[in-house]
C-alpha cells in the first residue's frame, strides 16, 4: 500500500500547476501566444522568414516539452497501476462466507415449501 501511495503523491506533484517543468497546458498556452503574435505580425506586414523560422522552432520545443511531460505522467501511472495490482493481490476485494446453519436451514425450508406448492399446484406448460 505504501508504494501505491508514494506513486500517487508523485502523480499529484507531476500534474500540479506548480511543477518543476512547465505543464502541458502551460506549454500549449505559450505556443498559442507565439502563434497569435506571429499572425498579428504578418497581418501588420511585419512578418518575414526569420519570424517563421522562430515560430517553427518554438512549436518544436513546446511539442517536446509536452511529450516529455506526458512520458513522465504515463510512467507514474504505470508504476501506480503495478503497485495497486500488488495491493489487490494481497487484500481480496471480497470474500465469500460459508453459509451459516441458519442460512442453510432457511434455504431448506424454502425448498420444502416450494416443493410442496409444486406438488399441490403443478405447473402446466
Amino acid at each position: 500500500m505504501e508504494a501505491a501511495l508514494k506513486e500517487l503523491v508523485k502523480l499529484e506533484k507531476l500534474t500540479a500547476a506548480k511543477g518543476k517543468s512547465p505543464s502541458i497546458a502551460g506549454s500549449l498556452d505559450s505556443l498559442l501566444l507565439t502563434l497569435r503574435e506571429t499572425k498579428q505580425a504578418f497581418a501588420n506586414g511585419l512578418g518575414d522568414e526569420e519570424r517563421l523560422r522562430k515560430l517553427s522552432e518554438t512549436a518544436e520545443a513546446k511539442k517536446k516539452e509536452a511529450e516529455e511531460r506526458q512520458k513522465e505522467i504515463f510512467a507514474v501511472f504505470a508504476r501506480l497501476g503495478k503497485a495497486l495490482d500488488k495491493v489487490r493481490r494481497r487484500v481480496p476485494l471480497y470474500t465469500v462466507a460459508e453459509p451459516t446453519t441458519d442460512v442453510r436451514n432457511s434455504q431448506r425450508r424454502c425448498l420444502r415449501i416450494q416443493n410442496s406448492l409444486n406438488q399441490r399446484h403443478p405447473v402446466r406448460h
